[in-house]
C-alpha cells in the first residue's frame, strides 16, 4: 500500500527524522528492520521511509540509510 503525499506528511514528523539520523550515527548506513523497531518506528513509519527512499531495502529485513533524499 503507498501512502498519499498527505499522508506521508503526517506519517513523517521531525521525530521519525531524528530518530533515523540517531539510528544511522548508532548503526552506521545499514540497519535490520528489527533495529528500526528497537528504534521506536513503527510500520507505518518504515514503510513510509522506503516509500520516500529513505531506507532501501538490500535484502529481506535488511535495509541501507539514505539521508541525502
Amino acid at each position: 500500500m503507498r501512502f498519499s503525499r498527505a499522508e506521508l506528511l503526517e506519517i513523517i514528523t521531525p521525530h521519525v527524522l531524528r530518530t533515523l539520523v540517531r539510528l544511522h550515527g548508532a548503526k552506521g548506513k545499514v540497519v535490520t528492520a528489527e533495529e528500526l523497531s528497537q528504534a521506536g518506528l513503527s510500520e507505518p513509519e518504515q514503510r513510509a521511509l522506503i516509500q520516500t527512499r529513505r531506507l532501501e531495502e538490500t535484502e529481506a529485513g535488511v535495509y541501507q540509510v539514505h539521508l541525502n533524499v
